[in-house]
């Protein structure tokens, strides 16, 4: 008979003050649960308020939260919901209490790089940590106990979650009993009530697991006995159940579990650091030094099986380490370098460039200025190794003193991405305080003062206006500091609503347009209507601040947007055009240097509404 476990008591948790203060006995909530529309309002329309109890105790909010409506679709617990929780930030937690071990099942609506994380300490991240963008996230909860669950990168928003019993798993060695069956009957009892886990006797087949003589068998429920035979009469005797452990006919249980490690990052240690739930087996951070195997770049570390830790972090103490890692006995982990590259090109006429790449204080390229790049028809090129790519990158030209110092911002590192560094000042850029009201047309002048190009700010919706929301400088081009704010109408209307930028250069040439983009979302441009090759829907990984460059004919309209996104745009260069030369002499000056007109001079001569005054255009 399958008992469900439950998940106890849902509420919100000040990082300063402490739930008992706020709520009294905890109250059960069953396997499926919906945080907006089911049980707290109706409509999904209210609001939590701070310190403030809701839905008969199962929600505590510390802060205080917002509904948001139309996030996304999350199909789960009988029903189809459009609202969710809005969780601040650093400021709210969703504490719960399980009671058993059990598997859950978070539905999320998902919104760009925002992630979750689930532990069992206020920020704790032991359990799981979900950083891409997606609509679902399962973690199992390894020991009874609270439950914290938190956002980062930004607000994040739920829709509710399902519990799920934690599947067990027992292995049995048959090498040296050699059963041509191998079955497994397990029970639990209470108060005198015997209640089958399994089959009825002899119990379940258990499962080959593709290693010689080792069988399986799983369970969700929780089982406290076990016993394991050949359904003819050889068996073990009643045996304790243990979650992992290995038997044999002689109900011997594995005394230890062995991991090996390997990488080849040169580290000269390599430690290990467990944990379930709240307890931490090797001990406090750094956990425990490995002993080397003999062979290089090999580790391995033994575990009492009384101690079997759920997760497990390999790392050399000095910077380096996996993820959160689920911990399997006998397992071999590898954790190898990986090549990164990346490309850099710039106008500054920089003597040496080289680069610099951080996370946090790590340093992967050395300490500043970093590494020096050789550079082959005016790219500089980068390749390095190492076990995860760094959040930051900036150029230099390997100076120190700041006298002598240049370097470009700091940027967003990402794999096989071509920086550029442009110095040279931008034809448009806007400047702190602009704004366009929505169909504004405005003439670009060169430095002479010449129309050379028009840009028009969409057609509908709210003022184009700079950008003061910290979204920084364009990485390519030092000349572009500030940005629309991506005013107006979500994406590309048959009506050419919403928030996009049409360019019409006069000449021939080549414009690069400096805009910001966001994950997920189409990027295009469009030349007369038509989507130009290489920008029909550009889509990419991380929000960037980057820019695009294309040739442009004379008096063609390009069209610059995101489908199903505001557009941030800093401004565009315009290069390699040539504007036609107009002399303007009196009578017959002699316009070529010579005494001798050809008859296509002549013909070029264009009265210009002043007596005698002619313009010859060449």
């Amino acid at each position: 008979m399958k008992k469900i476990l439950s998940l106890m008591a849902l509420l919100m948790l000040s990082i300063t003050a402490t739930w008992a203060d706020k709520v009294d006995d905890l109250v059960a909530v069953g396997p499926g649960y919906t945080f907006i529309a089911d049980n707290i309002t109706s409509d999904g329309t209210v609001g939590l308020t701070a310190n403030t109890l809701y839905d008969e105790k199962h929600i505590f909010a510390n802060t205080g939260n917002s509904v948001a409506t139309n996030k996304g679709k999350s199909t789960f617990a009988g029903g189809t919901h459009l609202n969710s929780l809005r969780v601040k930030n650093t400021q709210d937690q969703l504490v719960f209490k399980v009671s058993k071990p059990c598997v859950v099942k978070f539905y999320t609506q998902s919104h760009g790089s925002r992630g979750i994380q689930v532990g069992s300490s206020e920020g704790g991240t032991q359990y799981g940590t979900q950083t891409v963008s997606t609509t679902e996230f399962e973690c199992t909860i390894p020991a009874a106990g609270l439950v914290y669950l938190s956002s980062f990168g930004g607000d994040f928003f739920f829709a509710g979650f399902e519990v799920t019993a934690k599947p067990k798993t027992v292995y049995f060695d048959n090498s040296t009993s050699s059963w041509t069956a191998v079955n497994a009957y397990a029970w639990y009892k209470i108060e005198d009530v015997t209640t089958e886990v399994s089959a009825p006797w002899p119990g379940d087949a258990m499962e080959a697991t593709g290693t010689p003589n080792l069988y399986k068998w799983t369970t969700t429920d929780n089982p406290t006995q076990i016993i394991f035979n050949n359904g003819s009469g050889a068996q073990t005797a009643d045996l304790d159940f243990e979650d992992g452990a290995t038997y044999n006919a002689s109900g011997v249980v594995k005394n230890d579990y062995t991991v090996t490690f390997q990488t080849d990052g040169g580290w000269a240690k390599a430690y290990a650091y467990t944990w379930s739930g709240d307890k931490k087996e090797l001990g406090d951070w750094p956990g425990t030094e490995m002993t080397p195997t003999g062979t290089e770049g090999e580790w391995t570390i033994t575990v009492s099986a009384s101690l079997k830790p759920s997760f497990i972090i390999f790392h050399n103490n000095a910077g380096d380490q996996t993820d959160d890692l689920e911990f399997v006995a006998d397992k071999t982990y590898e954790f190898m370098l990986n090549t990164y590259t990346a490309s850099f090109t710039t106008d500054a006429g920089w003597e040496n460039v080289y680069a610099y790449a951080w996370t946090g204080k790590k340093e992967f390229l050395g300490a500043f200025p970093g590494t020096k790049l050789t550079e082959t028809a005016g790219v500089y090129n980068l390749s390095f190794k190492a076990f995860k790519a760094p959040e930051n990158i900036l150029f230099d030209n390997g100076e120190t003193e700041d006298a002598t110092k240049k370097q470009t911002r700091n940027m967003d590192f990402t794999d096989k991405r071509a920086y550029k560094w442009i110095t040279a000042e931008p034809l448009y850029a806007l400047k702190d305080g602009d704004s366009f009201k929505a169909g504004t047309t405005v003439d670009v002048k060169d430095a002479e003062e010449d129309v050379v190009a028009t840009i028009t700010y969409g057609k509908s919706g709210n003022d184009f206006s700079a950008a003061t929301d910290g979204f920084g400088n364009n990485d390519d081009y030092e000349g572009f500091e500030f940005m629309t704010a991506g005013n107006g109408t979500d994406g590309d209307a048959a009506d050419e609503k919403g928030t996009f930028y049409t360019i019409v250069p006069k000449y021939d040439g080549t414009i690069t347009v400096a805009v910001r983009l966001n994950n997920g979302k189409k990027f295009y441009i469009k030349e007369d209507g038509t989507s130009m090759a290489g920008y029909d829907g550009i889509t990419i990984a991380t929000p960037t601040n980057t820019s695009y460059s294309f040739p442009v004919k004379a008096e063609s309209s390009y069209k610059i947007y995101c489908n199903g996104s505001k557009l941030g745009f800093f401004g565009f260069d315009y290069t390699g055009y040539t504007k036609p030369v107009t002399y303007t002499v009196v009578g017959t000056t002699d316009l070529t240097g010579t005494a001798a007109w050809t008859i296509e001079d002549a013909n070029n001569m264009v009265l210009n509404g002043e007596t005698g005054l002619y313009e010859w255009t060449n």
